[in-house]
């Protein structure tokens, strides 16, 4: 096979290609639902889960979501996940708007929607689910979460190949820096993941209603 081509016939294969993630072929995408709820008084609301003890990362306040199948599109992860983990029907279930993209571990990308849920009375999975609460938006947007900043480590095996870069053992790394955020609630504390998805919303809903005021 002749693997040699000339500028035309790789402009003709090429033209309208359209950017492709560099990854890892073992990451794993997930997709995660903001759920919105209404509160008795009418007033919307932030449902929250804290995950089973019985479970990986169990105790932690998380949003429902889980690893996107092979052939599933994001915006369905997030759905399903709901129903499983909240026990309710996908007609519950409202999709608002696809609202952050994240990376994750490994690679990994996340998708982020918003949603609502309709007629939730308060139900859950308990072999995933420990229990649910809600925080107001407007009880959100008064916290001020506290802020830690930390720069990820990359650790090196011995047998890099530091005689192939400038510098060997010395050269300089980039530190990737980032910003933790940790809200104190009655509920417990949500960080993490959690905590840099709600900060983010927040102020979202923060800059939305100062240009859109009622």
């Amino acid at each position: 096979m002749d693997n040699r081509l000339d500028p035309e016939a790789f402009e003709k294969i090429y033209k309208g290609h359209e950017f492709e993630r560099i990854r890892s072929p073992k990451a794993k995408d997930a997709s995660l639902l903001i759920p919105l709820v209404e509160t008795e008084n009418g007033e919307t609301a932030v449902l929250f889960e804290i995950r089973s003890r019985n479970i990986r990362q169990g105790g932690e306040v998380c949003f429902p979501g889980g690893r996107v199948d092979k052939g599933e599109a994001p915006s369905d992860t997030a759905v399903r996940e709901v129903t499983e983990e909240l026990s309710i029907k996908k007609e519950q279930i409202k999709l608002i708007c696809p609202m952050f993209t994240m990376n994750g571990v490994g690679d990994a990308f996340i998708y982020v929607y918003l949603g609502r849920l309709l007629d939730y009375t308060g139900s859950f999975s308990k072999s995933e689910v420990g229990s649910v609460f809600t925080l107001t938006i407007s009880e959100l947007l008064a916290m001020e979460p506290k802020v830690n900043s930390a720069s990820y480590v990359i650790d090196l095996p011995e047998d890099f190949h530091f005689e192939l870069i400038p510098g060997g053992r010395d050269y300089v790394w980039r530190n990737r820096p980032k910003n933790y955020y940790f809200y104190e609630t009655p509920y417990g504390v949500i960080w993490g993941m959690t905590g840099e998805l709600l900060y983010n919303f927040i102020e979202n809903v923060r800059r939305v209603t100062e240009c859109h005021p009622r």
